[in-house]
């Protein structure tokens, strides 16, 4: 019975997989991909990009070069780098996101619960800088197929297991960088990305740029960036943590053809530890209650013409 059943999860998989033809694209030039057996192959550079059970690697070996010479540029490029393995500060940027000792599971329900009022069981959704999978497991159990993006393999692996245990098997992972990402145009009915619009107005503005080409037309694009106003509460540098006000906001979706349907705030109470769940609601309340800023913008919009 056992094996029957593992017969016919083999043959649903290779099914997906063929479907992923029409998807995905190479990352380098987005000619179309020919399907082989353990690999997908650009049918132009013929660069090969190899299938592991569920995990597909598109990840390069090569630097990306930001216009912005300043901190947050530099930031990013020596995590980047230490992804990549030519860091000498792994201590400080290995394996973002496999640890969250930041952030309070409250928060991640909270900004959860928004995300499933978008999704349904028709949607081809990816979730861009996934990390561990604290959206895209529960994301994907509402969603047709779900594409889990990040570099760091280590917090691949981890979520990985998550969706095992889960019985989660309408998931892809794809080990690939945000800035190359391996979709067609217009292919992906929602895309999101939380907690990764944090790193500079170019690192920013290249990533919801490649967000808005991948997401088609009436689709939604949705992403969390951090608010300035907070600036006051937290007093966080900007070269570790770039903040926007909503003003700003409003015009950097009109660069991007990105129309506003909703801007949601999340995340008032303090991070000062990670509350438990019925810490977090009640506090969350409350700080909203007495007009604190939240601590970030949930931005939802739709592609326009």
């Amino acid at each position: 019975m056992n094996k029957v059943k593992n017969t016919k999860k083999i043959i649903m998989q290779l099914n997906s997989l063929k479907v992923l033809e029409e998807i995905i694209a190479c990352p380098f030039d987005k000619s179309n991909l020919e399907y082989h057996e353990e690999f997908f192959e650009c049918i132009f550079c013929h660069k090969k990009f190899l299938i592991q059970n569920n995990l597909i690697d598109f990840s390069i070996k090569e630097k990306i070069n930001l216009d912005d010479k300043g901190s947050n540029s530099i930031c990013y490029q020596e995590y980047y780098d230490t992804l990549i393995g030519k860091s000498s500060t792994k201590e400080k940027f290995l394996s973002f996101g496999t640890v969250s000792n930041d952030i309070s599971a409250g928060f991640v329900n909270e900004t959860t619960k928004h995300l499933l009022k978008y999704s349904d069981p028709s949607k081809i959704v990816c979730d861009i800088g996934a990390g561990t999978g604290d959206y895209s497991l529960s994301m994907a159990k509402m969603s047709k197929f779900l594409f889990h993006c990040d570099l760091d393999i280590n917090g691949i692996k981890i979520a990985q297991k998550k969706a095992k245990l889960q019985n989660i098997d309408n998931i892809y992972f794809l080990r690939c960088d945000y800035f190359k990402l391996p979709f067609k145009d217009h292919a992906l009915d929602l895309t999101y990305a939380i907690d990764v619009v944090e790193r500079g107005k170019d690192h920013d503005s290249k990533l919801i740029h490649q967000l808005s080409r991948i997401t088609h037309i009436d689709g939604l694009v949705i992403f969390d960036c951090h608010l300035t106003e907070r600036l006051k509460f937290t007093r966080v540098k900007e070269d570790v943590l770039y903040t926007y006000s909503k003003f700003f906001l409003l015009e950097y979706s009109q660069k991007f053809n990105l129309k506003i349907l909703k801007i949601i705030g999340t995340g008032y109470v303090p991070q000062l530890r990670k509350w438990k769940q019925f810490e977090y609601i009640f506090l969350n309340f409350l700080c909203k209650l007495v007009s604190i800023p939240p601590a970030r913008w949930l931005m939802i919009h739709k592609i326009s013409n």
